[in-house]
């Protein structure tokens, strides 16, 4: 069908999370939450549900919750803005 637009779904769902959605992409990786438990883990990905990196990682022990809500690429640098809870 001529003007047909393609739409690809990838399942991004890291093994364990109760839960994930991603909330901002720039096309080759994604950025948003995946739910472990009761908290929410910030995450990017990288095109697949195994490529998963845990951001809260990063955090100090004290942040319980967090996600990514915005992803910029500059170069060779992946920047990621949202938030983090205690």
């Amino acid at each position: 069908m001529a003007g047909a637009q393609v739409i690809t779904i990838v399942d991004l769902h890291p093994a364990g999370a109760f839960r994930s959605d991603a909330y901002a992409s720039t096309g080759s990786q994604q950025g948003g939450r995946a739910i472990f438990g009761a908290n929410s883990h910030a995450g990017i990905w990288f095109g697949t549900a195994e490529s998963y990196v845990d951001m809260s990682t990063s955090l100090g022990a004290a942040y319980e919750n967090s996600e990514v809500e915005a992803l910029w690429a500059d170069g060779s640098t992946l920047l990621a803005a949202g938030y983090a809870r205690i």
